[in-house]
């Protein structure tokens, strides 16, 4: 009985000191602070904190995968064309953010995000016949989003089942946290925790939490946010984006066609030259008819995608899709099947249109000349074709 009460107590103990820590941090990294949303860093994906709590009124939620990660230091990129309008995102998007990863942030976010909305950018490569890898899944997971999910009372208990199921199988490369995740299940999804279990599930949230809100403060302080930051001009007050004018986006879309064109030289692929030569040039001899079999038609992602649709249903969440292209060139060069490459803009065209979702098609880019930097990511002009893709839709 002594042992139980000394538990119990330090137990208690152990609640109070976190609870006081985490609230003398709050208000540090309580920010509001839209330069956040449109800063692209992984770290801040993966925080509950870092999003949470820098939501702005009228923000909504820009959500893809690794085509944020490049050139996003040209004036072409949405974190760069946006910071000069009257129109907010949150972006968040790095390597294997897939369909899964953002079901989870849309339902961990969805009671502080005021604007309900979200553009998805939908990239093909996603659907790759055995899915997203487990140890691609792991890297991006977030534990503090993931527990937010769980807790949301808007989702219903039916699908943070389907979710939950999910997330154990895709952690089976990362032990650790597939442990704690069985754990947060049984309380928060399948209801079959005991009350020891629920006691060690309210610490490790707790924890977990507590750490987010530290790793963050320290993220803040990172050279490439503080480079963001002064680069950010004011937003404009009169409610009038900068390229919000035909004229101006046509400007806009004539020199980013010249800047890629330049950048590319005389590849075959239309690709920036300085990649070609580093990446590309040096497999091609291996890459020639390499995929020949692979197709898009089966993948674990198109029903990762419906249940993205169902989470956004549940809290209140407009979802919008914009399916990108993928470089047609390079594709063809590797024998991958033209339709079983343009299956993939066919099967999510029908999930958006089956839920009444907004779909805005630019797969037909995948060969126009210099959209691409490489093999799948845009270049300036695909950028720019995006950007407008995105102004439409916000």
């Amino acid at each position: 009985m002594k042992k139980i009460a000394a538990f119990i107590t330090a137990f208690l103990l152990f609640i109070a000191t976190i609870s006081f820590m985490t609230l003398s941090d709050r208000q540090e990294v309580a920010m509001n602070n839209p330069k956040i949303g449109l800063w692209v860093n992984e770290y801040k994906d993966k925080s509950m904190t870092a999003v949470s709590q820098n939501l702005g009124d009228d923000m909504a939620l820009l959500l893809g995968s690794s085509e944020f990660h490049y050139g996003k230091k040209t004036k072409y990129h949405p974190s760069r064309v946006f910071a000069k309008s009257d129109k907010e995102f949150m972006i968040i998007g790095a390597s294997y953010t897939q369909s899964l990863f953002h079901a989870i942030l849309v339902g961990a976010v969805s009671p502080e995000l005021k604007r309900k909305e979200a553009i998805l950018l939908v990239s093909p490569s996603w659907f790759k016949e055995k899915g997203i890898e487990p140890g691609a899944f792991a890297m991006r997971f977030s534990e503090t989003e993931y527990l937010a999910f769980l807790r949301n009372s808007e989702i219903s208990k039916d699908v943070k089942k389907e979710v939950a199921d999910l997330v154990e199988g895709r952690l089976s490369s990362f032990l650790e946290m597939q442990d704690k995740v069985k754990l947060y299940n049984k309380v928060y999804a399948y209801g079959t925790a005991t009350p020891a279990e629920r006691i060690v599930v309210s610490a490790q949230g707790m924890w977990a939490e507590k750490s987010d809100y530290l790793a963050f403060k320290n993220v803040l302080g990172l050279t490439s946010f503080k480079k963001y930051q002064k680069w950010v001009r004011p937003r404009h007050k009169h409610g009038q984006t900068p390229l919000g004018a035909t004229k101006r986006w046509e400007g806009v879309k004539i020199s980013a066609e010249r800047e890629a064109a330049l950048r590319a030289g005389d590849n075959p692929f239309y690709m920036s030259q300085k990649l070609y030569k580093l990446k590309v040039e040096p497999r091609l001899e291996n890459k020639k008819n390499s995929s020949l079999k692979d197709t898009y038609a089966k993948s674990p992602e198109y029903e990762d995608l419906k249940l993205f649709l169902k989470v956004c249903k549940e809290t209140g969440v407009k979802p919008k899709i914009i399916m990108l292209p993928q470089n047609g060139y390079w594709y063809d060069y590797t024998g991958f099947p033209v339709k079983s490459r343009t299956v993939a803009r066919d099967k999510v065209r029908k999930i958006a249109r089956d839920n009444n979702v907004q779909f805005i098609d630019l797969y037909d880019e995948s060969y126009e000349k210099y959209f691409f930097k490489d093999t799948v990511h845009p270049s300036a002009k695909g950028w720019i074709k995006i950007d407008e893709a995105i102004n439409k839709s916000y």
